[in-house]
């Protein structure tokens, strides 16, 4: 594990906390009922658990999100038999979600069947049936819930705000830096891309924006940037920072990118905000976090660093950042 770099360093290179985190199907804390053992060697780890209807699978997790990634494709052949695929029943926490189709005429493999995200932390259930059809399930994600670690097993408070220091000013502030510690990006100059809000409707133009490439590097995204407040701007005074961003990307449904502030108290990632809400590669969508409650802690003392970061939870698209920018609201002393 990295250190914390040094002061006026850009790039903290520490992965988050709360990135979502990979169930295998042949990780322990699995029930399986009628689901057999599928090998195939494009599923995560080599295999995963192909049923028919009448077959299940549970999982129980805790955490703040779930993913359910699937075999999508035509039919499967399971002790020399043909199936026909056909949909996946989906009930979290006992309540009926959603009941999706996974049959198509071309194979895809970490197909998102089922997504819930921002869920409250704490003890979660999965329940998934095959119906219509069989299905082959891969593998999950969990996002896990931030961890106390002075009270195991709850989730972390923030503490109360500062009282007011006198009268509220706000500040807008760009990135002067960024840094890609896993996946690709398109090397295109922070002064002519994500500091400037170029794009908007369906306009593209390649130098004009930041790409936070996963599927084209074959993996999951995971890059930071760097903001620089003001020196007289002490932290404790800090009373709320406000993100805007405006991206052009995939529908949630297949892949969510997530916004993470630096935690200097704690030396950790937070998550702030994501993708959930935007409207995937039709226009450029405006996303917009907010921390308004212990917001100084994510300005670092003598320094004025701000690092925000970006991570996406699978490898199957890229995105496009064309603006970002924090708003610093402050009281003086």
């Amino acid at each position: 594990m990295c250190s914390l770099p040094a002061a006026g360093t850009t790039v903290v290179q520490k992965p988050p906390v709360d990135a979502p985190i990979i169930v295998d199907s042949g990780n322990a804390g699995w029930t399986w009922n009628g689901m057999s053992v599928y090998d195939d060697p494009q599923c995560q780890n080599g295999t995963g658990r192909a049923g028919g209807p009448g077959s299940t699978a549970d999982y129980a997790f805790d955490g703040t999100g779930v993913s359910v990634y699937v075999l999508r494709t035509d039919n499967v052949i399971v002790d020399g038999k043909a199936h026909k695929v056909g949909r996946i029943a989906v009930k979290l926490d006992n309540t009926f979600n959603s009941e999706i189709a996974i049959s198509h005429q071309e194979t895809e493999y970490g197909y998102i069947a089922f997504s819930a995200q921002d869920l409250t932390p704490g003890h979660h259930t999965l329940h998934i049936a095959p119906v219509a059809g069989w299905a082959v399930i891969d593998h999950l994600t969990v996002t896990p819930g931030k961890i106390d670690p002075l009270h195991p097993g709850q989730s972390a408070q923030q503490p109360d705000a500062p009282a007011n220091l006198g009268p509220t000013s706000t500040i807008d502030l760009v990135p002067y830096a960024y840094h890609t510690l896993r996946g690709k990006d398109n090397a295109q100059p922070v002064a002519t891309t994500i500091d400037q809000l170029d794009e908007d409707g369906n306009t593209n133009n390649w130098f004009k924006y930041l790409q936070f490439q996963a599927r084209t590097a074959g993996a999951p995204y995971f890059g930071t940037r760097a903001y620089h407040a003001p020196i007289d701007i002490v932290p404790s005074g800090v009373t709320r920072l406000d993100i805007k961003v405006n991206y052009l990307g995939p529908l949630p449904v297949l892949q969510i990118w997530t916004w993470y502030l630096f935690d200097w108290s704690t030396q950790t990632w937070t998550p702030v905000g994501s993708s959930a809400g935007s409207a995937g590669w039709n226009h450029w969508s405006t996303l917009s976090f907010t921390v308004d409650q212990a917001a100084s802690r994510f300005v670092q003392a003598g320094t004025g660093e701000i690092a925000l970061a970006t991570g996406s939870n699978n490898a199957a698209d890229d995105a496009d950042i064309d603006y970002e920018k924090v708003t610093v609201s402050y009281s003086k002393r």
